[in-house]
C-alpha cells in the first residue's frame, strides 16, 4: 500500500511506470489515426509530425482536433488498463472510471495551450479521485506538467481561504515550478488537492498529455457523477 499511502498522506503524487506499454502506444497510433480523418492533417505519419503540425495550427484548428479526440470513447480504458497494478493498488478492481479522457496540447503559443495553475478538486470531482497524465513520447524538456506537493498546496489554499479569496496571485503567479521530466511508458497519478499545470514552451514541437480521472466505486460521489463517470471492472 505504499503507494496509496504516498498518494494519500504523503506527497500527493507519484510517477510510476506502465504495466503494459502496447496500450500507450494503441493510445499513440490511435492519436495519429483520429487526426489523419479530415482536416488538413491527412499527412501525419508518426507522432512527431503530429507534434509539429500541432504547433504550428490556429486555435480553431487546434480546438477542433480536440473535440475529434474527445469524442474518442476507450483512451480511458486504455489508460487504467496500462498502468493497472497502480490503480488496483488505490482503488481496486470496482471503479468509476472518466467518461471521455482529456487530451492536451502544449504549444509556444501562450493563448490556448497553458494550464493555469489549479488542483483537481476545484471543478467538483470527489475527493477520493485519482488522476493518470502520461504524455504521448519522451518527454525530457519543459513543456511537461508540473506538480506541487499536497502539502505546500495546501497552505497556498489556506492563505485564499484567510484572503477571503479563490484564485489569487499565490497561486495564479506560480511560474517557477520545474515541468516533470518523463519517458514514453511512465505516468504521474496524483490526488485532488495537488497544485499542477504547465508552462508555454520554446520548443518546436508540441507536448501532447493525455489524462482520466477514477476512483473506487465503494467511495461517494460529489458533483461529477454519471454525467462524467461509468462503472469500469479492470478485470473486464
Amino acid at each position: 500500500m505504499k503507494l496509496l499511502n504516498e498518494l494519500v498522506s504523503g506527497c500527493g503524487y507519484s510517477v510510476v511506470k506502465a504495466d503494459d506499454v502496447s496500450l500507450l502506444e494503441g493510445i499513440r497510433a490511435l492519436l495519429i489515426d483520429i487526426s489523419q480523418k479530415g482536416g488538413n492533417l491527412t499527412d501525419v505519419n508518426s507522432v512527431d509530425e503530429l507534434r509539429m503540425k500541432i504547433s504550428s495550427l490556429s486555435e480553431i484548428d487546434i480546438n477542433s482536433l480536440n473535440m475529434k479526440f474527445s469524442a474518442y470513447p476507450d483512451f480511458s480504458a486504455m489508460l487504467v488498463n496500462a498502468f493497472a497494478s497502480s490503480v488496483r493498488k488505490l482503488v481496486g478492481e470496482e471503479c468509476f472510471l472518466q467518461r471521455r479522457s482529456h487530451v492536451m496540447f502544449n504549444t509556444a503559443d501562450d493563448s490556448h495551450t497553458r494550464a493555469m495553475s489549479h488542483f483537481d478538486g476545484m471543478s467538483g470531482i470527489s475527493p477520493f479521485t485519482f488522476t493518470i497524465w502520461i504524455p504521448a513520447h519522451d518527454l525530457h524538456d519543459n513543456s511537461g506538467i508540473w506538480v506541487l506537493d499536497q502539502n505546500a498546496s495546501m497552505l497556498l489554499a489556506e492563505r485564499e481561504w484567510e484572503k477571503q479569496g479563490i484564485m489569487g496571485n499565490d497561486i495564479l503567479s506560480m511560474d517557477s515550478m520545474e515541468p516533470l521530466k518523463m519517458d514514453f511508458g511512465t505516468g504521474v497519478l496524483f490526488n485532488p488537492f495537488v497544485m499542477h499545470g504547465a508552462y508555454p514552451h520554446d520548443g518546436a514541437l508540441a507536448r501532447i498529455g493525455v489524462s482520466t480521472r477514477f476512483q473506487s466505486r465503494s467511495k461517494p460521489l460529489f458533483m461529477r457523477n454519471s454525467e462524467f463517470y461509468y462503472p469500469y471492472d479492470l478485470s473486464a
